[in-house]
């Protein structure tokens, strides 16, 4: 363990990419440390532990040694985070400090918790590894519309959800559902068992790819405060009822795994469609499938479905060539219709991000109430904005958003708010 834990830092203290990869090449055949990168590294290699569950008080559980290997196999099989396997991972943290050290006690704990910074990416190690030896998360994500369709392109217009992202997974070992980002979403007990039951019936490994809502049995709740229903059940702990899952894509679990699909989105749709029967049949209240409103490239025909859609308070559609495939990555074959709107208003402050020394978020003032604005930011900028703060403190700035809305406590604020820029040229705040 303590060759490991020397490798991962001569890694960490490497700058140069070509010299990390020839690190790994050196120690290529080395078992332990392939199987930690990719404990550390695979999405979908999950512990249920996080930093704030290993800082509960509890106990930590008697470990007479120290094996990383048994250590791998033990929390992929026990990964919901009980208080039985915290106490495991907190007696081999223990037993690391005693048999080694602190740091390599450290080196253990962020091994656990999936969050141990070496300072090389997922892409360098496949690179050295081989394709596929780590999965990277990632889902199909659509580009902002511009205004412009491709000629002779048709394209499938369909409700732009606001729900919250989720993919999916079924196979022999059971469900798996994850956000956009590759984090797992526990506890929708109504939506495992209904994907549990589907598989009994078919045996077939499969992704589906939609969002979650809250259910809306009156079908009168307007669209943003539907969201923060979604929103505030998902935070939950422990069990998520009254969440369903709304469909919009599929493909073969091995095809997922690849990164794209073999079928173009015409004929993923169709099946999506007799999927969808089949799955109504078990549970109805808990699956659905998103809308196509039309099918063309007409543009006047499309502005008319959007403005019907915005009427009836949906965010707006999105565009989907139906002879594209899905790849999990930004694609301009899937694109997002929605109106957005601009303000000029006053920033009070910045706020770091979590990684430190950079601009996670500013604060502005908005017609007497605080709103967060974290996206439109570059990098440079979030840079730039923490090491010179006076820049855009106080300043008027430039903030795209799609509807006014309230927060959590009933004051006024924006929905999908974006930073623009900062506006040197005027000191007024405007809302027009």
């Amino acid at each position: 363990m303590q060759e490991l834990y020397e490798i991962l830092q001569e890694i960490k203290n490497t700058n140069s990419k070509t010299s990390k990869e020839n690190i790994l090449r050196k120690h290529k055949d080395n078992e332990l440390l392939t199987e930690t990168l990719k404990f550390l590294f695979d999405d979908l290699i999950v512990t249920g532990i996080s930093s704030k569950k290993i800082a509960k008080p509890i106990n930590p559980m008697t470990i007479n040694n120290i094996d990383l290997m048994k250590l791998f196999e033990y929390l992929r099989s026990n990964n919901s985070g009980k208080d039985k396997d915290i106490a495991y991972a907190k007696g081999m943290i223990n037993n690391a400090r005693k048999v080694f050290d602190t740091d390599v006690a450290d080196m253990v704990k962020g091994i656990i918790i999936k969050d141990y910074p070496i300072g090389i990416s997922k892409v360098t190690i496949n690179k050295v590894f081989g394709k596929g030896f780590i999965f990277k998360f990632d889902v199909r994500k659509g580009s902002k519309f511009e205004g412009k369709l491709k000629p002779n392109v048709r394209y499938a217009q369909s409700t732009k959800l606001d729900g919250v992202r989720s993919v999916v997974l079924v196979n022999d070992k059971g469900v798996q559902i994850f956000g956009r980002s590759g984090k797992t979403i526990d506890g929708l007990k109504e939506i495992e068992v209904l994907f549990n039951k589907y598989y009994e019936q078919t045996n077939t490994p499969i992704m589906f790819d939609g969002e979650l809502l809250a259910i809306d049995e009156t079908e009168s709740i307007p669209n943003d405060e539907l969201f923060r229903i979604t929103s505030k059940i998902l935070r939950v702990k422990g069990d998520k009822s009254d969440i369903k899952f709304v469909m919009f894509d599929n493909m073969p679990l091995e095809e997922f795994y690849e990164g794209k699909s073999k079928l173009k989105f015409k004929e993923r749709r169709d099946n999506l469609l007799a999927f969808y029967e089949q799955l109504k049949v078990i549970d109805p209240k808990v699956i659905d499938i998103v809308p196509i409103h039309y099918i063309g490239n007409d543009m006047a025909e499309i502005q008319s479905v959007q403005k019907k859609l915005e009427d009836n308070g949906f965010e707006g559609s999105m565009l989907d060539e139906i002879e594209a495939y899905y790849e999990a990555k930004r694609t301009k074959s899937l694109l997002k219709f929605k109106t957005f709107h601009t303000v000029d208003l006053r920033c009070l402050r910045v706020e770091e991000h979590v990684r430190g020394n950079k601009v996670g978020n500013i604060v502005v003032d908005y017609k007497g109430y605080e709103l967060g604005v974290g996206s439109g930011f570059s990098d440079k900028d979030r840079k730039l904005f923490w090491e010179q703060k006076d820049l855009i403190e106080g300043k008027i700035v430039e903030i795209s958003y799609f509807e006014e809305s309230k927060n959590d406590k009933g004051g006024e604020s924006l929905r999908f708010p974006v930073f623009k820029m900062v506006r040197d040229d005027k000191d007024e705040v405007s809302l027009n």
